[in-house]
């Protein structure tokens, strides 16, 4: 994003393209580094005590990366904390080729989210390299037609980084809110007149995808022939007809552009707000001799139209970081997982299970209660006998296991036996049914049921109104619908 804000032309002999994209080899290069990211919201003049407190909230949080290491393009970990109110939230990530892990002080297992069970897709080694290289290519070109904004400059300066003072170039930038819709017409027309250029991007994206067409073809029998389209033979005439439609779209953007901006802002006034004068990006990059990024100081303020629904004027993000290693050895943390991991991709780990992970780690528990993450809403069709609701002789029932999977509770059945055990899956508290008996337990409290639970077509059904209770739902019926609410 800060790219394509800051423009890319020679400052004051200074190479800025050069600069902000770096060079292809160094896009993994090893490396360390340290963040601090804040916010802060200006609440209207106006503001609600409630808005108000909703608002310090806000402001109270930041994240701190007290270290980042990147060993290589696989390989990388993220150690800092979240902070929130007078909280603090420790935390290390950890990345490789297999998963990524995340493991939150205090809680019982680490987060996972596996990367090796991921849906079946061709082998395509050879060509993550030519997408690396469409990728570049793509970034290069759209800095190349960027416009410098009206404010940029170049100046030696010493900086301290990672402890160490070191000469650095700070390229200070500037850009406002209307300045950005102002740039908007040299961009797009810089890229219209580029014809080789834009060629060139369009073939190369169109070698790349054919690879990858050629290899989901020799993965699939069933897709012979997907790639013909994309032949060699016909790229010429494909890039001249794409590349026709990209101009014809961007002459005929550009000849409305104006009166287009008018329109906009006149269906939507609040976006005059929000792309005027009081919004602002300001940055500071400052580079070392080998054109490496050594140091970031980025404010960005959003000015928001003060509404009764929204009552603020500003959201702003100030950020800050500092980098240090480039290119030498640097080894990556790992969170240790030989105690297990909660996978939340393919474990299958359950809402309680969750919550339990984290219950006594202050505040995410709360937070997560307060999430939402709990609440189930279902709806009960009383014409359907597994997925709804079956009136037995004035009593609503329910197929069981159809019903408690919402829920994601447990239920046991010992097969030979008349008892069934549901498990709620967020207070694990158990309720005891037993087939042909109106006597219950829910909750670890005896009950006598409307109507005893019985078995058709291999499913076992129970009052509606007493699994709802044993689970935390309530059942309310309109419209001719039941519908089952935990919150």
């Amino acid at each position: 994003m800060l790219v394509i804000l800051t423009g890319c032309q020679s400052v004051g002999g200074f190479d800025v393209n050069s600069a902000i994209l770096g060079s292809k080899d160094k896009l993994y290069q090893p490396m360390e580094s340290r963040n601090t990211m804040t916010l802060e919201v200006t609440p209207s003049a106006d503001v609600s005590a409630e808005d108000k407190e909703m608002i310090d909230l806000l402001n109270s949080i930041s994240v701190h990366i007290d270290s980042a290491k990147a060993e290589d393009m696989d390989k990388a970990s993220v150690k800092g904390s979240v902070h929130y109110l007078d909280n603090a939230i420790p935390f290390l990530l950890s990345v490789d080729e297999v998963g990524v892990a995340l493991d939150i002080e205090g809680a019982d297992k680490p987060i996972y989210i596996s990367l090796a069970e991921e849906a079946e897709i061709p082998e395509m080694e050879e060509y993550y390299e030519q997408v690396e290289d469409v990728t570049w290519n793509l970034m290069s070109f759209l800095v190349k037609h960027l416009p410098n904004p009206e404010t940029i400059s170049v100046a030696k300066t010493q900086e301290t980084v990672n402890g160490e003072q070191l000469d650095l170039t700070r390229l200070h930038v500037e850009i406002s809110g209307t300045e950005i819709v102002e740039l908007v017409r040299p961009f797009l027309t810089s890229i219209a007149e580029d014809e080789e250029g834009l060629k060139q991007l369009i073939g190369d994206l169109y070698d790349a995808v054919s690879v990858m067409f050629v290899a989901i073809e020799a993965e699939d029998e069933t897709l012979e022939g997907a790639a013909d389209f994309l032949s060699p033979e016909s790229k010429d005439t494909s890039v001249a007809m794409i590349h026709g439609a990209i101009t014809g779209y961007l002459d005929q953007f550009l000849a409305d552009y104006d009166q287009e901006v008018e329109n906009l802002f006149n269906e939507t006034p609040e976006l005059k707000t929000v792309f005027g004068d009081d919004t602002n990006l300001k940055v500071d990059y400052y580079f070392d001799s080998e054109l490496n990024a050594r140091k970031t100081n980025t404010e960005l303020a959003i000015a928001i139209p003060a509404s009764e629904d929204l009552p603020i004027t500003e959201i702003k993000v100030v950020s800050s970081s500092e980098v240090w290693n480039h290119g030498s050895e640097v080894k990556a943390d790992t969170v240790d997982t030989s105690n297990g991991v909660l996978d939340v991709l393919y474990g299958e780990a359950t809402t309680g299970e969750i919550l339990r992970n984290f219950e006594g780690v202050e505040p995410v528990y709360e937070l997560l209660l307060s999430s939402g993450m709990t609440s189930v809403y279902t709806y009960l069709d009383p014409e359907d006998e597994y997925y709804g609701v079956v009136n037995n002789n004035g009593t609503g029932f329910v197929a069981l296991r159809n019903f408690a999977a919402q829920f994601e509770a447990d239920v046991k059945w010992t097969k030979g036996s008349n008892e069934i055990v549901v498990i709620d899956d967020i207070t694990l508290a158990q309720s005891t049914y037993t087939l042909g008996s109106t006597k219950a337990i829910v909750n670890g409290e005896a009950v006598t049921l409307p109507a005893a639970p019985y078995v058709e077509h291999g499913m076992v059904y129970v009052p509606l109104r007493s699994i709802a209770e044993a689970l935390s739902a309530t059942v309310t019926f309109e419209d001719g619908w039941y519908t089952a609410e935990r919150m």
